[in-house]
């Protein structure tokens, strides 16, 4: 083969290379991102400085009634369903002292008898969403009943994060109750739950 086509063999193989290179040579540029931060949002429910409350019974008669009140806040950066949940009620007989409290309550020769005060006590709960003071129109109904009925429930009130909102519970003793509550004592604990679905 003669010098000049194996030469002109090698220049077109030369320009074929940096062609065949050149269709592979796209613009590109690579930036590194920085100060992304990805903060998983929060649940925090305060209950007068805790979530689980009590009220206790003592020294009632028939006729008598009262109020209890707590605030619930949701301190947290997302907004939540309040619950209650973990409720437990006591009756405490407290022993029978009068022969009248003997007459109307059988449970008094009990070996371990326990006291009717928790069926005698009326209760009505809710949030008080409008803020009156009263359930009324608009208000979240909790549980309304004898407080030995009352028991955990799904609420699925909502929350807004950094709403609070007063949860009230008005009770009474009708004055129809008779002898078997005397020197009875009661007591009521349950948990205010902040989820972050309704049914959880």
């Amino acid at each position: 083969m003669s010098t000049k086509i194996i030469a002109s063999l090698i220049a077109i193989a030369a320009v074929a290379a940096v062609a065949g290179g050149a269709t592979v040579a796209y613009f590109s540029d690579v930036e590194s991102v920085k100060g992304n931060t990805f903060a998983a949002g929060t649940l925090d429910l305060t209950v007068d400085e805790t979530a689980n409350v009590t009220a206790d019974f003592t020294n009632i008669k028939p006729g008598d009634s009262g109020t209890y009140e707590w605030t619930v806040v949701n301190a947290g950066s997302e907004k939540g369903y309040l619950d209650v949940e973990g409720i437990v009620k006591t009756d405490n007989e407290n022993g029978c002292g009068s022969n009248s409290e003997k007459l109307v309550d059988a449970d008094c020769d009990a070996i371990t008898p326990t006291g009717e005060l928790t069926s005698k006590i009326d209760v009505d709960i809710f949030v008080d969403v409008d803020g009156d003071g009263t359930n009324s129109a608009g208000d979240k109904l909790i549980y309304n009943g004898s407080l030995s009925g009352f028991v955990s429930t799904d609420l699925d009130y909502e929350m807004a994060s950094g709403l609070n909102k007063v949860v009230i519970m008005n009770w009474s003793v009708a004055t129809s109750v008779g002898n078997e509550i005397q020197s009875d004592k009661a007591s009521l604990a349950m948990n205010f739950e902040l989820g972050q679905t309704v049914g959880q």
